[in-house]
């Protein structure tokens, strides 16, 4: 399967992908985006929440109120499924295609793996807290906090390898 998802041509594809849903989700209002959660309850999406503390996160709940709440979950069924998903075959494709012959190909791979279970534990996290939601939870909402933040270090560090190894690709291929 990473053979397959390794040919150029599909990470392309595959990063283009990735790049306009981000895109799309958070900077047009529609309904599933998260400026449309924020125009409506004043509140951003707490998957946003990095390295918030845990009464940060539970004043975020209480301020999302029940619509916003709702909005949350409904989030999670859709675009949380879409973006980490997509996230991971984008980094295991551009990563693949780039390192076909690097010595330690499986150690970058790793990169969009971990991110991707960074982002499945994070929205674990939220959906317990939304269902636990009033009472408080404030070692889940602690851990959720840290693995927040932890996720977006991953993606970032994703993104980062993206770009270095495919100009490091590109140079080599135009020296020869």
């Amino acid at each position: 399967m990473l053979d397959r998802l390794s040919r150029p041509r599909t990470a392309a594809i595959l990063a283009a992908a990735i790049a306009v849903v981000l895109a799309l989700v958070n900077g047009l209002d529609f309904p599933l985006s998260v400026p449309s959660l924020v125009r409506q309850t004043g509140h951003r999406y707490l998957d946003m929440c990095a390295f918030c503390s845990a009464s940060q996160i539970h004043a975020e709940l209480v301020g999302l109120g029940e619509h916003g709440r709702l909005l949350q979950g409904v989030l999670f069924s859709t675009i949380d499924i879409l973006i980490p998903g997509l996230s991971l075959l984008a980094g295991l494709a551009v990563i693949g295609a780039t390192t076909r012959h690097m010595r330690h190909r499986r150690l970058l791979l790793a990169l969009p793996i971990i991110a991707a279970a960074l982002d499945i534990i994070e929205n674990a996290a939220i959906i317990a807290l939304l269902v636990a939601y009033p009472a408080p939870a404030p070692s889940l909402a602690a851990l959720q906090g840290i693995v927040s933040g932890l996720k977006f270090i991953a993606y970032l560090a994703v993104v980062v390898a993206m770009l270095v190894l495919t100009a490091i690709s590109l140079a080599r291929r135009y020296r020869k």
